[in-house]
């Protein structure tokens, strides 16, 4: 009896042990399964995840690679279209609590307690650390040259983060056998240059101030880089006491940091704004800021002007990004429904009920998570209900505007790339607003030119034209208040002129001089009797 309870036992402990390691395989959504809904499985991979004390915090896709954060200070990156795991490092302390990452160009960077920290992206080596000058609110943002990072108190702080000498002039010069190679042998040689140049970035080290903008209430998350050029670069904020900011950094003198526009609204903002940048092809086009807000609203503000090209009434808060993608913005609201909207116009192509979050979108095939965790699979055209995947199993669904890849994690740090059957090579979205990486190009608005008879050349203050004595008025407090624009000398009107004295009539001007000239003659006749 004593054995047979002993091998039922030990058939028991196998029994679950069995299920336990069969568990994240149950996570995942099969092949057979994916096929059913027109998908295919390209890979699934399990991020560096602790499974007893640690979770998947933040998934965040740029450039081909998905960077995998959990709350124990690991970042992972992941290529995105295989599933290689190109590396892994603890960034910070595991105790204490991290900020999403951002990536641009050669950079990534992350927040750790309240240090700053940026990596080379593609190895993943710390290049950068500072201590943030007071407590972050929200997710770093980059640009070429800056670092952003909200804080409490309102403030957006940029750090300057300077390159040192480009390695790949260095290793990129030309080679006196050039001509004589052939063109796999060229390719070769370019491609190891790159990969020297990418093991070889680094930044100028020591303590740079770090530049302030101040802003009426806290941004609660990552503030977004907008546009850049050798003149300026932009960001916009949210904040939590409802108040759209576009932030500007005039690179040609004075490199302040300052507020340019700004747009109040009735709610709040608790995620990041959407950008579509302007068209290349368009001279004097403006990028576009998408935002949705807790009032119930999405705004579109164009990024040079402030100027609001459109807001859109969903009647439920607004809590998740906009995703902007070619023409259209989907916007989801917090008690669920998706609106498609044009984004030029602002008017509704169609709303699919009960969505919470868009999830990706395809040629024919709009993909979102509904409240019951599943996604839904709807008509591209109409919003109508196609099918609907489980996938309560993998709740982590990474919005994704730039490709039409579906991202699925767990809390475990399983995270799965599903596809459509008929699109092997990603579809990548925006890629004719994309701006160029070389920063250095020429800012493309026109400058007015100066009107004849203006008595030389006008006086430049930053992006516009200054006639010699401006007429200073003073900023409205509401929509499209622009800030900082005109130059600080000119911030005092100037003092009125003196009235002038009234005229007096033909006959007193002849008495007046009359009596000059007989006063005069008394003066002469006197110094002769002396």
């Amino acid at each position: 009896m004593r054995r047979f309870l002993l091998v039922a036992t030990l058939g028991a402990l196998l029994s679950s042990a069995g299920q336990l390691a069969a568990a994240p395989n149950n996570e995942i959504v099969t092949e057979a399964v994916a096929q059913r809904y027109g998908l295919t499985r390209a890979w699934v991979t399990q991020a560096q995840v602790n499974r007893g004390q640690g979770r998947l915090q933040a998934v965040v896709l740029y450039d081909g690679v998905l960077y995998a954060q959990s709350n124990r200070a690991t970042l992972e990156a992941i290529d995105a279209e295989t599933g290689q795991k190109l590396w892994s490092k603890m960034i910070g302390q595991p105790n204490h609590p991290n900020l999403p990452p951002s990536a641009y160009r050669d950079l990534v960077a992350t927040i750790n307690g309240s240090t700053l920290y940026v990596m080379n992206r593609y190895t993943g080596d710390i290049l950068y650390q500072t201590t943030i000058n007071g407590a972050p609110c929200g997710g770093p943002a980059l640009s070429s040259k800056r670092a952003y990072v909200p804080t409490v108190s309102g403030m957006i702080l940029a750090y300057r983060l300077e390159p040192v000498t480009d390695p790949a002039k260095e290793l990129g010069k030309i080679n006196p056998n050039a001509a004589e190679m052939s063109e796999d042998e060229k390719k070769e040689a370019a491609k190891k240059a790159e990969e020297e140049r990418r093991e070889n970035i680094r930044i100028r080290q020591g303590y740079i101030p770090p530049l302030a903008c101040n802003s009426t209430g806290r941004a609660l998350v990552p503030p977004l880089v907008t546009a850049q050029n050798p003149d300026e670069e932009f960001v916009t904020w949210g904040t939590d006491r409802g108040y759209l900011y576009v932030g500007r950094i005039d690179r040609r003198s004075k490199d302040a940091f300052e507020p340019k526009h700004r747009v109040p609204t009735n709610g709040t903002f608790s995620s990041p704004p959407a950008y579509l940048p302007a068209d290349p092809k368009v001279l004097g086009d403006s990028g576009v800021i998408y935002a949705g807000s807790s009032d119930g609203y999405v705004y579109a503000m164009l990024e040079r002007g402030g100027e609001l090209q459109w807001k859109f009434a969903t009647s439920d808060p607004v809590i998740d990004s906009p995703v902007v993608i070619e023409d259209r913005v989907y916007a989801t609201t917090e008690f669920g429904g998706m609106f498609c909207i044009d984004a030029k116009t602002g008017k509704p192509i169609w709303f699919a009920p009960d969505l919470l979050h868009f999830v990706a979108a395809g040629k024919q095939r709009v993909y979102a998570a509904d409240k019951v965790g599943c996604l839904r699979i709807l008509d591209a055209r109409n919003g109508t209900l196609l099918d609907s995947l489980p996938t309560s199993a993998m709740p982590i669904m990474i919005s994704n505007g730039k490709t039409d890849r579906i991202y699925l994690a767990t809390e475990g740090g399983t995270i799965q790339c599903l596809r459509d059957v008929e699109q092997p090579n990603p579809i990548v979205y925006n890629e004719s607003r994309k701006p160029p990486l070389d920063d250095d190009q020429p800012t493309v608005l026109p400058k007015p030119k100066p009107k004849s008879g203006d008595g030389g050349a006008p006086k430049v203050a930053h992006d516009r034209v200054v006639p010699k004595k401006p007429v200073v008025k003073k900023p409205k407090e509401d929509a499209g208040v622009e800030f900082g624009d005109a130059d600080p000398g000119l911030d005092k009107p100037a003092k009125p002129a003196r009235p002038a004295k009234p005229a007096k009539g033909k006959a007193n001007g002849a008495k007046a001089k009359a009596g000059a000239k007989a006063k005069k003659g008394a003066d002469a006749d006197a110094e002769a009797g002396n």
